[in-house]
């Protein structure tokens, strides 16, 4: 008898090795690889991680009525986190009508989230030369046309290079593709379109303040 107990017990704990299935216990505790030379990131004060930027950029909206249009902005930024960051956004811009002639100005605001694909999948490195980032958001833009006014939503998804030209200042190129809702077809007054796509490209400076 005592023979046989033994033989069950063991068969059961064989079992039981052979039978363990999935086991969340054994990845709640994973972490996503970390590189070797990772650097920690602060975020202690306000001031830490956030920057200025300055760029020049050409537009060309989706219409053969306009040619391609200049845009000069300026925007304020910080990153939150090692990967994410939100931006704010103002520009003017001008276009010509392809069919009179006739100016077109514009002045928009719009806020972007970034999202570091560079640092999520290489690991913070703020000495890193070169990073690349997704670009999402949304805003508002106001026209102006011999003295008409209009208002147009605006949705942007793109990317944004930068390079690393010193500690504290970046070189960067940013194609976007844009979409408008109709006020931005203000000197049509007969335009059928509900929306007005556009495609996007900059350059430009940005700065960041030093970590305290």
């Amino acid at each position: 008898a005592a023979a046989l107990q033994g033989a069950f017990v063991d068969t059961t704990a064989v079992e039981k090795v052979r039978d363990r299935g999935f086991d969340a216990t054994r990845y709640k505790m994973m972490k996503r690889y970390t590189p070797k030379d990772h650097h920690a990131f602060k975020n202690e004060f306000f001031s830490d991680n956030t920057f200025y930027s300055v760029r020049a950029a050409t537009q060309k909206l989706g219409t053969v009525d306009y040619p391609f249009g200049l845009v000069a902005g300026f925007s304020f930024g910080k990153w939150l986190h090692e990967d994410h960051a939100l931006r704010l956004n103002i520009s003017l811009g001008h276009w010509s009508d392809n069919f009179n002639g006739a100016h077109i100005h514009t002045a928009e605001a719009s806020v972007s989230y970034l999202f570091n694909v560079t640092s999520y999948l290489g690991g913070y490195k703020p000495t890193r030369f070169c990073n690349l980032s997704v670009v999402v958001g949304g805003g508002y833009a106001n026209t102006g046309y011999e003295g008409v006014g209009g208002q147009a939503g605006t949705i942007h998804a793109g990317l944004n290079v930068d390079m690393k030209l010193s500690q504290f200042m970046t070189f960067f190129v940013e194609p976007l593709a844009k979409a408008y809702s109709n006020g931005m077809a203000i000197s049509r007054a007969g335009n059928w379109r509900s929306w007005l796509s556009a495609f996007e490209g900059s350059l430009g400076m940005s700065f960041t303040t030093p970590v305290e």
